[in-house]
């Protein structure tokens, strides 16, 4: 998903990130764009020594943007405003997966601790590195993915992942390493706060060149005080959306839910303050519930998964209902949605399941 804007974002945040290895200040983009390839070739970047040119036309670039004001540095109490013929211009940015989720929006999926949020999100991202439908309905445009995962070891995400692709339909052709980045952090420890982890997830983005970013789970990832408080979850939340729309990634977050929690809103689902699910343009929801054996054929109680929706600016959909398909040892594979069925269906085809 080329983009020159992204091209030159990606320049202006190397060029801001070298500025800060010094505290000497440029007199000059020449300057700037020669600090710039100094750090690209200690940390063994080939691009350096070719990249003064494109770099000191990005600064040229930044330094000509117009400010409400008029002024170089404008007041920091005022807010940054466009003429209409230019706010005329902007029109939705396009889709990373259909209906779910944009380039520069946040989505987030709660659901139970081991109700398969992993392999939900592994299987996404399967779909949007090949290009195909998520759950078996939702179109993935092929893309660059960094799967940021906090809670297992990299061998099983590793595994995981294998099982998924050799099961897939795209299980022919080579993984596409060079598109697919993992960072595993279960061992890595916790970021200082959550402004540093923002910061460096950031980064993290500009330097894969990630179209959607994977976070399993958020809570893991950002080290909160206390994820009760609303105004700091309300804080790092913006911070995540912050992200998204300077580096035009999707982002996409996994959350848990809290003991009981398959009575609530969707909006509601996830554990701890309210602004996890009010801030983010997606919420999703993977619930579960227990259906008791037919009445007249009797049999064993059935677990049904559940995964509802609530948008902010895509069209609204109904509940879907999970259904699994498993490979050898019980390790769920791929999912597809099916609209929910009425109990009194179910118990028909139990019925004449037993005949």
């Amino acid at each position: 998903m080329d983009n020159p804007h992204r091209d030159l974002g990606r320049l202006l945040n190397r060029a801001r990130r070298a500025a800060a290895f010094s505290a000497a200040a440029y007199d000059s983009f020449e300057e700037q764009a020669l600090a710039l390839q100094i750090a690209l070739q200690a940390a063994g970047d080939p691009r350096g020594p070719h990249m003064a040119a494109p770099v000191r036309k990005a600064l040229e670039a930044y330094a000509a943007l117009p400010h409400s004001t008029g002024n170089d540095d404008p007041p920091r109490d005022a807010l940054y405003t466009m003429q209409r013929s230019v706010l005329a211009q902007h029109k939705q940015p396009p889709c990373i997966v259909e209906n779910i989720l944009r380039q520069g929006e946040v989505a987030i999926m709660a659901g139970a601790p081991k109700g398969k949020k992993t392999w939900l999100a592994l299987d996404l991202a399967l779909a949007c590195l090949y290009g195909g439908s998520w759950l078996g309905q939702f179109l993935c445009h092929g893309c660059r993915v960094l799967y940021v995962d906090m809670e297992c070891h990299p061998g099983t995400v590793e595994f995981r992942l294998h099982s998924l692709h050799q099961h897939h339909r795209w299980s022919k052709h080579t993984f596409p390493d060079d598109r697919f980045h993992l960072a595993a952090l279960r061992t890595q420890g916790t970021y200082r706060d959550y402004v540093n982890a923002i910061e460096q997830l950031t980064n993290t983005i500009w330097d894969v060149e990630a179209d959607i970013v994977i976070v399993d789970t958020i809570s893991a990832f950002l080290p909160l005080k206390d994820e009760n408080a609303n105004a700091e979850v309300n804080h790092a939340m913006g911070g995540i959306m912050a992200a998204a729309s300077q580096t035009e990634a999707g982002l996409f977050v996994i959350h848990h839910t809290p003991k009981g929690g398959n009575g609530r809103d969707v909006t509601d689902a996830a554990a701890g303050a309210g602004a996890f699910t009010r801030r983010p343009d997606t919420v999703i929801s993977v619930t579960t519930e227990t259906l008791p054996p037919p009445t007249e054929t009797g049999g064993d109680e059935t677990t049904n998964h559940y995964i509802d929706f609530r948008f902010r600016s895509h069209a609204p959909l109904d509940r879907h209902r999970i259904d699994w398909l498993d490979v050898g040892g019980g390790k769920p594979m791929h999912v597809i949605p099916q609209a929910v069925h009425d109990p009194r269906l179910y118990q028909a085809k139990a019925k004449k399941a037993k005949k």
